[in-house]
């Protein structure tokens, strides 16, 4: 892959490369995680937020998913019998020969929010700079083939994984300008998303806000086999203890 910047540092099969993206304010993303597997052709996305509960998989079979990791978790926070997947849907022709875009991460200016730093030395987080709104960072999953031909893209290279059978993972990061609102287009899954949220929080007798809260959504006007997920801010209300 020829980037316009250097490369990063490979990571062996079993690794995975940390990044969030942050404002010209301070504000910042999710944490977000793309990892490999030791001993398969695997590859794993996750915001940190909820690495507990859901994740994307994209299986080296060609069956890839989003949902959650397991049943039980889906029937505690799903509607009664659901499925545990949002999505699954089969791997994608390549884009190009050697190369499979497999998901993008997409994260709008206007969603960043006041947050903690994070990572450490040891397992460090890649910032991602970003213009004011309506600018938004895509941050792209690339599958490399063994052996395959370059690939050349304006983009700055976030991570390269290993993959246990030769090929490799890349993450990029670009910006570009939305050309519409996304927060119109998904208003009712996040408010939605805020109902259920502070009712929760009320019901505990816990304040809202204490950690930024965001959710992810797939673009519906993306057909099967195009994963993009777009990050979008929940504004919680302070309630009484």
């Amino acid at each position: 892959m020829q980037l316009d910047q250097s490369r990063p540092a490979e990571q062996p099969a079993g690794g995975g490369v940390r990044f969030a993206v942050t404002g010209s304010d301070g504000r910042r993303s999710a944490d977000w995680r793309v990892s490999t597997s030791r001993n398969h052709d695997d590859v794993y996305l996750a915001a940190r937020l909820a690495a507990r509960w859901i994740k994307v998989s994209l299986h080296e079979s060609g069956s890839w998913q989003h949902g959650f990791i397991n049943a039980d978790l889906a029937q505690q926070y799903g509607p009664p019998e659901s499925s545990r997947h949002f999505a699954i849907w089969d791997r994608p022709a390549e884009l190009v020969p050697g190369w499979t875009r497999a998901a993008q991460v997409v994260v709008p200016a206007s969603e960043l929010q006041t947050r903690a730093k994070s990572g450490t030395q040891s397992r460090p987080v890649t910032q991602i700079p970003i213009s004011d709104p309506p600018a938004a960072a895509v941050i792209e999953i690339w599958l490399e083939a063994p052996d395959s031909p370059g690939l050349s893209i304006q983009a700055r290279p976030i991570g390269q994984l290993r993959q246990a059978g030769g090929g490799n993972v890349w993450v990029t990061a670009r910006e570009l300008l939305l050309p519409w609102d996304r927060r119109r287009e998904f208003a009712d899954y996040v408010a939605a998303a805020r109902a259920a949220t502070e009712a929760e929080l009320q019901a505990r007798g816990e304040h809202a806000g204490a950690e930024a809260l965001s959710i992810c959504l797939h673009d519906p006007q993306v057909p099967g086999g195009e994963l993009i997920l777009f990050e979008m801010a929940v504004p919680l209300t302070n309630l009484p203890l």
